[in-house]
C-alpha cells in the first residue's frame, strides 16, 4: 500500500484494486458473493481497474477470477455455475469457451432448443425426411407471405394511381 497526497498536501492511504473490490462485495447466505456496485445492462458487475496507465473497466466476476487464480487465457471466458450475474464467488465460477457457455445455458433451459428437423431448426443440405419436410414448410410459408405482401402492394399502388389520374382531370 502506497501513500499519496490529497489536494491539501496531506498524506492519504491509496487503496489497491483488491481493497476497492472487496468493499463492493456482500457475502450472502445462499453462497453467492453479490456485487453491490455498478452493473452493466446484463446484470454483471463492472469494476474499474486502476493502474499507472489509467483506468480500465472489467467485469467483476472476471476480476475475482484474476485475484484468486491469475490471468484468464485469451480464448476462455469466466462462466457462472450459479446463473447469478452479479456473483463473484470463485466457487461459483469456472473457465470455459463460448461453446461451453452455450451448452451450459442450453442444459439449464435458458436457451430454447429445437429438435433436428423441426420448423425452427433444419440442417441445410441434410437429406433426412424431417429436415426436408421442415425446409419445404419454411419455403412454402415464406413464398406465401411474400406473394400476399406483393399483391397488397400492387393493389394499393393501382388504387393510388387511379386516384391521381382522377384528380388530374
Amino acid at each position: 500500500m502506497s501513500k499519496i497526497r490529497d489536494k491539501t498536501g496531506k498524506f492519504i492511504k491509496a487503496q489497491t484494486n483488491e481493497e476497492k473490490f472487496w468493499e463492493k462485495v456482500n457475502i450472502r447466505n445462499n453462497g453467492c458473493w453479490e456485487w453491490l456496485a455498478q452493473k452493466d445492462k446484463d446484470g454483471y458487475g463492472t469494476f474499474m481497474l486502476s493502474s499507472n496507465k489509467g483506468q480500465k473497466r472489467t467485469r467483476a466476476h472476471r476480476y475475482s477470477w484474476v485475484l484468486h487464480f491469475g490471468d484468464v487465457p485469451k480464448e476462455k471466458f469466466v462462466l457462472h455455475k450459479c446463473d447469478n450475474p452479479p456473483c463473484v464467488n470463485i466457487a461459483h465460477l469456472f473457465l470455459g469457451t463460448q461453446a461451453d457457455n452455450l451448452a451450459d445455458a442450453r442444459a439449464k433451459g435458458r436457451i430454447p432448443t429445437a429438435k433436428h428437423g423441426s420448423y425452427s431448426l433444419y440442417v441445410k443440405g441434410c437429406r433426412c425426411e424431417d429436415c426436408r419436410t421442415a425446409q419445404r414448410e419454411y419455403q412454402r410459408q415464406y413464398r406465401v407471405g411474400r406473394n400476399e405482401e406483393r399483391k397488397a402492394y400492387q393493389h394499393r399502388w393501382r388504387a393510388e394511381r387511379k386516384l391521381r389520374v382522377a384528380m388530374s382531370k
